[in-house]
């Protein structure tokens, strides 16, 4: 178990886009405008991940915006 404070200060080193948050331990999958699929089999990552009701606009890198939901529609 980490001590709050380090764990705070861990997580400002990180600069995540509008719409995310850092996740020491996230999906091996994040889903996205161009494929909202989270089917894979991958243990956890770290890094920047959109917060719930957004999704990242590029699928390439994951230091790209996140996007509404929404954008989902557009890609069915």
């Amino acid at each position: 178990l980490q001590h709050p404070s380090f764990v705070s200060h861990l997580t400002s080193l990180y600069k995540c886009p509008p719409g995310a948050e850092y996740i020491e331990c996230g999906p091996a999958c994040i889903p996205s405008c161009e494929d909202p699929s989270t089917n894979c089999s991958g243990s956890c990552i770290s890094g920047c991940f959109c917060k719930p009701g957004f999704v990242f606009k590029a699928l390439k890198t994951f230091f790209s915006n996140c996007a509404p939901l929404k954008c989902i529609l557009f890609f069915l």
